[in-house]
């Protein structure tokens, strides 16, 4: 059954899973997305509709907040990705309470923006574990299996200039949230950063990065091979046969882009060095 909150931010469980449960699976949308319209086709929530036949002892979790770049009347959000980032972390902690949900492994699906919130979380996570800030939110770290990308923008989006030129337009009676768009510029510091951290510390993290074959006329391709593959260790790379926002969406489990997901799923699934993972903390770092 699932568990919602207001709106469609926060989590939504959208399976519990058969006993016993071995594992969560976190989807986070991307730019103008939605926890639940940015995984349905046709009336498909495929995360929700299909996966749980194929991986039925896994609980499947969404997860939305506002990235909406424009917002036509309502007031929105001006977090930037860093602030999604805690959330993220706050909510994930706030779902695995018992033991037996924080032994289990976490695997991330992340489109477009929601795998650069899903890295700033890994980040994040490493960071309040190495230095003993937070164990409880450290812990994600520790149990992340690893990450599958869909077209997310590792150095900035082709799409980023003609979002520019659209908020531009709307500014003048619309509230813009601009932070979001300057992070996706191509090659920002911001990204720059973010993606070295991540080299650094997901080493042992099982990363899939998934690309758009299709372009979106009239940007062409949102997020080229060339951005949407990251560098780094235990990283498999593959194409799917859609433009940036239907990659994203499948109807049936004989669709081969459904296939090729769950495919990936399953070998970060298969991750042997989850149990295994530990990070010095700053006072075993101090000790001579």
């Amino acid at each position: 059954m699932s568990r919602s909150t207001a709106g469609h931010s926060g989590p939504l469980v959208l399976r519990e899973g058969e006993e016993p449960v071995s594992a969560d699976i976190v989807f986070v949308h991307g730019l103008n997305g939605d926890r639940e319209q940015t995984w349905t086709a046709a009336f498909t929530l495929w995360p929700q509709d299909l996966l749980p036949d194929d991986l039925p002892h896994v609980r499947v979790i969404t997860w939305g907040y506002d990235a909406n770049v424009l917002r036509i009347s309502a007031p929105f959000s001006q977090n930037s990705i860093f602030g999604h980032v805690n959330s993220l972390l706050l909510d994930i902690e706030r779902l695995r309470q018992t033991q037996e949900e924080q032994n289990r492994p976490i695997v991330f699906v992340g489109h477009s923006l929601g795998g650069l919130v899903i890295k700033g979380a890994i980040i994040r996570s490493h960071e309040l574990l190495r230095t003993e800030q937070d164990p409880e939110q450290g812990a994600i770290y520790e149990r992340t299996a690893g990450v599958v990308f869909l077209g997310t923008p590792h150095r900035g989006s082709a799409e980023t200039q003609h979002a520019h030129v659209v908020a531009n337009i709307f500014s003048t009676f619309k509230k813009v949230n601009k932070r979001i768009i300057n992070v996706l510029e191509q090659d920002s510091d911001v990204l720059e950063n973010q993606r070295q951290s991540f080299t650094s510390v997901s080493k042992d993290i099982r990363l899939v990065c998934l690309y758009e074959e299709l372009s979106t006329p009239p940007i062409g391709l949102v997020v080229p091979q060339s951005s949407a593959v990251i560098e780094g260790f235990n990283v498999r790379s593959a194409s799917i046969t859609g433009d940036h926002s239907s990659m994203c969406k499948f109807v049936d489990q004989d669709d081969n882009n459904y296939q090729r997901v769950l495919q990936q799923i399953r070998w970060v699934l298969k991750s042997p060095t989850v149990p295994k993972r530990r990070v010095s903390t700053s006072q075993e770092c101090q000790q001579p």
